[in-house]
């Protein structure tokens, strides 16, 4: 287990990748939900569910390189 977080921490585009990776599997874990609960809707607004599911993806990466992190603090510090 120390080995892989010490790789993350060696390479910065290893834990870009990570986390791009994890973000995208919630967005297409939630669209294919949507697409199940569709079942019997039109297959283009199930289509149009999944292209959105690819769009934010894409944006995932984007947003990742582009904005600033922001973390919030649990327990203040004494």
């Amino acid at each position: 287990m120390v080995h892989i977080i010490d790789a993350l921490n060696a390479n910065p585009w290893l834990g870009f990748l990570l986390n791009a990776t994890m973000k995208s599997l919630v967005i297409l874990a939630v669209a294919g939900v949507l697409v199940v609960l569709l079942r019997g809707k039109s297959a283009a607004l199930r289509s149009l569910v999944w292209c959105l599911a690819i769009l934010g993806c894409l944006m995932i990466s984007i947003f990742i390189l582009t904005l600033t992190p922001y973390t919030i603090g649990v327990l203040p510090g004494k």
